[in-house]
């Protein structure tokens, strides 16, 4: 079935996944955190599996989010561990305004990386590639400080 089909089409999928968060929120028990992500990539062949949150500058992660984006890189962790995916994969915050000319993109994890990524550099990213490394021209990676780090993650 269509998106043309349906009785009242969806026309904004964010807007719908926007209303059912605030609808489980309602009937939520007050020590229950319910969060979304925006993406998952994962490359078979890598086996490097990437989950994405996308941040607007100046927009900040939800009360769920900074419960669960912090569990789901320790549970990623483990299975880097184990061997299951590749040490590449992670979990991510991308904090930038469409068409994304510079991205900030953290990944969660000790030590919590950032690095600031040109459209290009970004798209490999979130299409699995290797991350940058320090030394690669037009972007930087750095380790924060233990103050630059909430303990959101």
């Amino acid at each position: 079935m269509s998106n043309k089909d349906l009785k009242h089409p969806v026309r904004d999928l964010s807007k719908l996944r926007g209303e059912f968060n605030r609808w489980v929120n309602q009937y939520a028990p007050p020590d229950f955190y319910f969060a979304d992500v925006d993406a998952i990539s994962y490359k078979v062949s890598t086996r490097t599996l990437r989950i994405f949150e996308v941040k607007k500058e100046g927009e900040e992660i939800t009360p769920g989010q900074s419960k669960t984006l912090p569990l789901l890189a320790d549970i990623l962790s483990d299975a880097i561990l184990r061997g299951k995916i590749s040490k590449e994969s992670g979990v991510f915050r991308v904090q930038g305004n469409a068409p994304y000319l510079r991205s900030t993109v953290s990944r969660y994890g000790l030590p919590m990386m950032t690095w600031t990524l040109a459209p290009e550099e970004l798209a490999m990213v979130a299409a699995c590639r290797p991350m940058p490394s320090r030394t690669m021209s037009g972007m930087y990676a750095h380790y924060p400080r233990r103050s630059d780090v909430s303990s959101g993650g």
